[in-house]
């Protein structure tokens, strides 16, 4: 029996039609994929940038409750309300970036519960510095609840991080699914129907290319994501004003000198500097140009250190300065040398400040992080409850104590 040619023809072309239907279709379900995937990790990109957005403003604020704890300048509150702030706006926009993923939205919830948390705590501890006074503030910030809150703010952190990471992942094999399902398809037809081959393989081909681009786009996209998240990390170990360590970082540091101190028996000198009559400047000349003093304070200080030594602003007008394989009496002449470089600048300008400095040696590392940086701070009000404007270095430990006082 002989197939009619016309039958053979209009099977032939429907068949085509068909192939060339289920092609189309499947390249645009594909390339609606891919587009997906690359709205899936900008929108993981912004998630991961709100997240560590509020992780710096919780670090903030507890940087500045800290310096208040210590010092009980109210210009240390400043930066905890903004902090107190950013951290809300950073929630509010993780709130509406996850509203489509109700796990999220739970880890969210409970953010906002640990941050609320976090800032009524430190509150409490400020109003325990106001009505109590410093001792019992630091009574409060060492019960480790402060510390506690903030390890359950990182944890959820991590957990949203993660659960990101995973939609990301699970989108991208998907991806990769229906990407493999269209190849096999359009090979498929392109057999069966021979007049379709060059078409075919021009699909398979751009659809080839456009997957590359996908995956280069998204490996771009990864890559920028650990960038700022590396960023990220590195701005919350950095004071904005000064450039300078913040007190973060120089408690990290501060624990890896005493530790290799220790084991090597090898001195070391932790000073803290206090800038005298630094209000006068502020009432009288505006808080830009209060600024612009820390700022000169912060490059006179990194230029009168070795690169082995480290400077942070510890908040306010407060500075702190570790001086590893540094014994008592190389410290005090280190430290009255910054002072008269200091004193050269507050002249040239003709501002009224000056430099209370305590410094401690030690060589016995019994002390905690804490209390380390507490003797210091002890000798440095010393010498501002004598009159300001003076260096008052004690040593602790193996060396004979002995103490120098005064103005240079």
């Amino acid at each position: 029996m002989r197939t009619n040619p016309r039958v053979g023809i209009l099977a032939g072309f429907a068949i085509a039609v068909v192939a060339v239907l289920y092609a189309a279709n499947s390249a645009y379900r594909n390339a609606e994929n891919m587009i997906e995937a690359s709205r899936q990790v900008a929108h993981t990109d912004e998630v991961g940038a709100e997240l560590q957005g509020t992780l710096a403003a919780v670090t903030q604020s507890e940087a500045s409750q800290r310096g208040f704890t210590i010092t009980g300048d109210p210009s240390d509150l400043v930066q905890y309300r903004e902090a107190e702030s950013k951290s809300q706006y950073h929630l509010g926009r993780m709130r509406a970036l996850t509203r489509d993923n109700p796990a999220q939205q739970k880890r969210v919830s409970a953010l906002e519960r640990v941050v609320q948390q976090k800032m009524a705590w430190q509150l409490h501890v400020v109003e325990v510095r106001q009505k109590r006074g410093g001792a019992a503030a630091s009574a409060e910030v060492a019960s480790g609840r402060g510390r506690a809150l903030m390890a359950e703010v990182q944890q959820i952190v991590e957990e949203m991080q993660a659960d990101e990471a995973r939609s990301l992942d699970s989108r991208a094999l998907q991806s990769e699914g229906i990407a493999a399902r269209t190849l096999q398809t359009v090979t498929l037809f392109s057999c069966m129907v021979v007049l379709l081959l060059l078409y075919a393989c021009n699909v398979i081909l751009r659809d080839l290319r456009l997957r590359q681009q996908v995956q280069q786009q998204l490996e771009q996209t990864q890559q920028q994501l650990r960038d700022a998240l590396e960023t990220e990390t590195e701005r919350a170990r950095v004071d904005p004003l000064t450039g300078l360590a913040n007190r973060r970082a120089f408690m990290e540091v501060l624990e890896s000198e005493r530790c290799r101190s220790s084991r090597y028996r090898r001195p070391l000198t932790l000073a803290y500097l206090d800038l005298d009559n630094f209000k006068l400047v502020n009432d009288r000349y505006g808080h830009a140009e209060g600024d612009a003093l820390l700022r000169t304070v912060a490059q006179l200080l990194s230029q009168s250190v070795r690169r082995s030594d480290t400077i942070a602003r510890m908040g306010g007008d407060e500075f702190a300065l570790l001086l590893p394989e540094t014994g008592l009496a190389a410290a005090e002449t280190a430290l009255r040398n910054i002072r008269k470089k200091l004193a050269a600048a507050m002249l040239e300008k003709a501002f009224p400040v000056t430099l209370s400095v305590g410094s401690m040696t030690f060589l016995d590392f019994g002390m905690s992080l804490d209390s380390m940086l507490l003797a210091a701070d002890r000798l440095m009000y010393e010498v501002k409850q004598h009159g300001k404007d003076g260096l008052s270095a004690k040593a602790f430990g193996g060396e004979s104590k002995s103490a120098a006082a005064g103005k240079d």
